[in-house]
């Protein structure tokens, strides 16, 4: 159709009210790829560099639009520096996450006052805002909160990257859990979530794959920070329709690693059971220095409730499981991660039944990692 070039749409469309309906058209279509892109793991249809520079955009009556197309413009460039399928590192240069986390919070500046998203932790949630409007509002917030987590995911995707740069992976994880807060909030104040569950579902689920890959790599950091936000999405997930996407993917993503985890539970159950009746101020504030949170924080640990054995789902791992049990096989995912330290996850070798022959045998670590990255 030519509606990319500026030249197809004044030769086509002699009235200025159908070409601008016809850029308007072209810019929806424009924001659908990117988003159908990011969602699937495919690369884009249409490519920055085939669209003419002097293209007309929709006009500031339609903001909502412009501020999509930006976030398009974003979404272009952090695919461009995301590593590519199957390559040795997962890594992002440095001077590059910082030029594009400024891009990306720059963007969320200039996004027009009436659809800047009034956050809960500043007690500015609107009672009389339209449900439209605010879920335009934070659909735009979530949205480059995404974005800032596929630049900085990398930082907890391995003990090593996580200590390589514990601020950036502290970053990753607090954008996490401010996605978590913003869903819960709109799950609790008003119908909105409910509505559309499928499309804040997708970021529900990066978030959770971001806290566990935290609390897996780092569990000594994390575990005691995240267990609140990270419960919270569970509730979330224990609405979730048993036969959605969301369940799917989440469930695709999970059930390979329950008998392994449930093995690796029953080693370190009893230890660190003895180990917390014992010495519990030790077992808290055991690694400070090695870049574990200050006291005050990591002494939220010592509230996280007793670890329970890890059960198997009932339904075993064949089949989409019902998802108040999918939410109790997501804690104790969690809660053993929480329990364990890098050294066991490490040297735990439990091999996986990997269903996937396109993937080789992996170790656990390594696992956790692959299966958690593609729901982010």
């Amino acid at each position: 159709m030519g509606l990319h070039r500026r030249r197809s749409l004044v030769d086509n469309y002699k009235s200025e009210d159908h070409r601008e309906k016809a850029s308007r058209i072209f810019w929806c279509v424009y924001a659908l790829d990117r988003r159908w892109s990011f969602g699937i793991g495919l690369s884009f249809a249409l490519n920055d560099r085939d669209i003419d520079p002097e293209l007309p955009e929709p006009g500031d009556d339609f903001a909502h639009l412009r501020c999509l197309i930006g976030w398009g413009r974003l979404c272009s460039k952090v695919w461009e520096a995301l590593p590519p399928y199957g390559s040795p590192t997962t890594t992002i240069p440095v001077d590059q996450v910082q030029y594009l986390d400024f891009l990306i919070r720059n963007w969320l500046d200039s996004i027009p006052a009436y659809l800047q998203f009034n956050h809960p932790r500043l007690g500015l949630t609107p009672r009389n805002q339209p449900r439209i409007l605010r879920r335009l509002c934070a659909l735009l917030y979530l949205r480059g909160n995404h974005l800032r987590t596929l630049v900085h995911r990398h930082h907890v995707l391995s003990p090593s990257l996580v200590h390589a740069d514990l601020r950036g992976a502290r970053l990753v994880v607090e954008i996490a859990k401010d996605s978590i807060q913003v869903l819960v909030n709109l799950a609790e104040t008003s119908d909105i979530y409910a509505r559309q569950q499928a499309t804040f579902n997708y970021f529900l689920l990066s978030a959770l794959a971001v806290i566990l890959l935290a609390v897996c790599n780092a569990p000594k950091i994390f575990s005691g920070s995240c267990h609140e936000s990270f419960s919270a999405a569970v509730e979330l997930v224990r609405n979730f329709s048993r036969g959605s996407l969301a369940s799917k993917r989440l469930w695709n993503s999970i059930r390979g690693l329950l008998p392994a985890v449930r093995t690796l539970g029953l080693k370190i159950g009893p230890k660190a059971s003895k180990n917390r009746h014992r010495d519990p101020e030790h077992a808290v504030c055991d690694g400070l220095g090695q870049g574990e949170e200050p006291p005050q924080q990591v002494a939220a640990a010592k509230d996280m409730p007793q670890i329970m054995p890890f059960t198997l789902s009932p339904e075993g791992i064949a089949s989409v499981p019902n998802t108040f049990q999918m939410g109790e096989d997501l804690m104790g995912l969690f809660n053993v991660f929480g329990q364990a330290d890098s050294t066991e996850m490490m040297m735990f070798d439990e091999s996986f039944p990997v269903s996937d022959s396109n993937y080789p045998p992996t170790n656990f670590p390594m696992e956790i990692s692959r299966r958690f990255q593609g729901l982010i």
